[in-house]
């Protein structure tokens, strides 16, 4: 196995997804929710809701769906990635309708 070089590859693939996974864990977004209410979006986790404006380089694909967002007024930047499995099917098929709606 040494002469094939799997512990070469171990060694150079640690650094990034150690990397990777302390990202995850420090994700900040982790249990907000996006609504659409009233004709605008907002991103809501504990007590504070933000008001965001999506941008256009959001993206909806059948198996993943990116949405990417700028805070108003602070126009801090936002993003998120919705798999199949983060939200109910029908919650889903709403976002992506309203998605394809707005732009």
């Amino acid at each position: 196995m040494y002469a094939r070089g799997y512990p070469v590859l171990a060694l150079i693939l640690l650094p990034p997804v150690s990397f990777i996974l302390w990202r995850l864990r420090c994700e900040p977004m982790a249990g907000a929710v996006v609504c659409w209410r009233c004709g605008s979006w907002t991103v809501e986790h504990g007590a504070i809701n933000r008001a965001v404006r999506l941008c256009s380089n959001s993206t909806c694909l059948p198996w993943v769906i990116y949405l990417a967002w700028r805070e108003l007024p602070a126009g801090r930047r936002g993003s998120v990635w919705l798999f199949v499995d983060s939200a109910p099917p029908r919650q889903l098929r709403c976002l992506r309708a309203r998605l394809s709606l707005q732009g």
